[in-house]
């Protein structure tokens, strides 16, 4: 459980930055914005299960 609150932790203090947002969109063909949105839905999946994992080797060893 440490773990998964320390990885959390550095997602937050790593995705915080005084850059403004940028438009990804900009100048980009269609196709190129839809390799994009499958590139983020391939992560968000992949992040789920890497949370699944983490929950399970958990419920397996509670005390790690």
């Amino acid at each position: 459980m440490k773990k998964l609150f320390i990885l959390l932790g550095l997602a937050l203090v790593v995705g915080c930055g005084e850059s403004q947002p940028t438009n990804v969109a900009d100048g980009a063909s269609l196709s190129e914005i839809e390799q994009y949105r499958q590139m983020v839905e391939e992560s968000e999946k992949a992040a789920a299960a890497g949370y699944e994992e983490a929950e399970a080797a958990y419920s397996a060893d509670p005390k790690s």
